[in-house]
């Protein structure tokens, strides 16, 4: 047999389809970052500016600040005038003097909250909700000394969050409604599984199905609405960082005029077959003992938890302060948002002297699961409930990152989503650092990119 010179083996290129996705990948990649850092990039303030011409932090880092948290079972007190002060003064709940401002600090302590209280009472009959007041003070200010000089006549209303130059002020709520639903965990005496942990058990839940979609080239694709949802409104809220362009007015007007519609209709048809599975359940008695009518009582926060923003740039006066977030504004029972609000940091002090912006102040409980809400029980007798209490210094670029997925939640919210749905997404988000939440996405998107390579191939 006549032998073949071996000759080096040509490597495989790739296909043009396998390169047209891949720069496609790289260049929503690029153009979201450089988008991103257009919009919440501010210029900094520059050098031998005199001090008008500057926004200055409120207070100077590792500076020494005081905070305070009372309570109160009123919704609309008047927290900024002396009389308001001196009832919260009657409930105090924590506070924390010499703390140094933007330094980390763990409590690591418990608190008792004083729901025995006779200005309490209500709560435990669900008759109110509990609300926390947060002041974060320069130390060696008194609340009183601050509130008597920013005092008006008339009295102008409730101040944005600040008063005068040395004090800031978040207020939350620590209660809220939710049904009681006690249902026993059933478990098998010889597997020792529960019951939604054994698939042949007829108690377990129904899961909402699949919706079978015919799509063009594809052919039937067994579709989830919510998670369809979620890709649309992260694609949506992406699509916010653009430069106002022809790309991304296609991109957000495909997604809002074209996808969303599709998948409420999509959702419709998925409620529709869950709703038939629930009335074949119901059938069985367990079903109806599960289904009977839940009880509304009031449940108590897992943790206090007190979020503070912090900054330490100097930023360009003769410029826009720099911008938080963009919040969406929505009209009506509207699902989409009509259009955005910029909000941007506050400032303090008059214009042609040195103006200090406030940092952002929050009592926060978005990203808490429900099931971790404690019930409270209206029995008076019972001891007052102890919480830890949390105060969490977070960098700007997480804040303002977090701040947008708000948003967007808000939007899924509307569009007929409960909190229950979105708890996965809020765990996600709200329970890892900036810099793994992007490692995570990178991830994710790189692993989207190649099982579209190999589903291609």
């Amino acid at each position: 047999s006549e032998g073949r010179a071996a000759g080096p083996r040509a490597e495989a290129m790739p296909s043009i389809g396998t390169l047209i996705v891949f720069l496609i990948f790289l260049w929503v990649a690029a153009n979201t970052g450089v988008n991103l850092y257009k919009t919440f990039h501010a210029p900094r303030c520059p050098e031998g500016a005199p001090p008008g011409e500057c926004f200055e932090p409120l207070f100077e880092p590792l500076e020494e600040v005081d905070v305070y948290v009372f309570l109160t079972a009123k919704k609309k007190l008047r927290w900024w005038t002396e009389v308001g002060l001196h009832e919260l003064r009657l409930l105090p709940l924590w506070n924390a003097t010499g703390l140094k401002f933007g330094e980390p600090f763990s409590p690591n302590n418990t608190i008792s909250l004083p729901l025995s209280a006779p200005r309490l009472a209500g709560v435990r009959r669900n008759e109110t909700t509990l609300h926390a007041h947060c002041f974060l003070v320069r130390a060696g200010k008194r609340l009183e000394d601050a509130i008597r000089e920013e005092s008006q006549t008339p009295d102008p209303g409730p101040p944005t969050g600040t008063l005068g130059i040395d004090v800031v002020h978040a207020t939350g709520v620590l209660t809220k409604f939710m049904p009681l639903t006690r249902r026993p965990d059933r478990r098998s005496l010889l597997t020792n599984l529960s019951a939604a942990e054994v698939a042949e058990d007829p108690d377990a839940p129904i899961q909402k199905p699949a919706v079978q979609v015919d799509l063009p080239g594809l052919g039937l694709v067994s579709l989830y609405p919510n998670d369809a949802f979620m890709w649309a409104g992260a694609v949506f809220s992406i699509g916010g960082f653009f430069v106002p362009g022809p790309v991304a007015a296609v991109v957000r007007g495909f997604v809002g005029v074209i996808l969303v519609p599709w998948l409420l209709t999509l959702r419709q048809t998925q409620e529709a077959q869950y709703r038939a599975l629930l009335r074949r359940r119901a059938k069985t008695e367990h079903e109806h003992r599960l289904m009977e009518e839940v009880k509304i009582v009031p449940h108590l926060v897992p943790v206090v938890r007190l979020v503070v923003g912090a900054d330490a740039e100097s930023y360009d006066g003769r410029l826009l302060p720099p911008l938080l977030y963009r919040e969406m504004v929505f009209e009506g029972k509207s699902p989409m948002p009509v259009g955005e609000r910029d909000i941007r940091y506050k400032l303090v002090g008059r214009r042609g002297k040195t103006q200090r912006y406030v940092p952002p102040l929050a009592i926060e409980h978005f990203g808490m699961r429900s099931q971790s809400w404690r019930f409270l029980d209206s029995n008076a007798s019972r001891p007052d409930p102890e919480l830890p209490i949390e105060l969490d210094i977070t960098g700007m670029n997480r804040y303002s990152v977090i701040e947008m997925m708000k948003q967007s939640l808000k939007m899924y919210m509307r569009v007929g989503f409960t909190e229950r749905d979105l708890e996965e997404l809020k765990d996600f988000f709200f329970r890892y650092p900036l810099h793994i939440l992007i490692i995570m996405q990178v991830i994710g998107v790189v692993q989207m990119l190649l099982t579209t390579l190999a589903f291609k191939n």
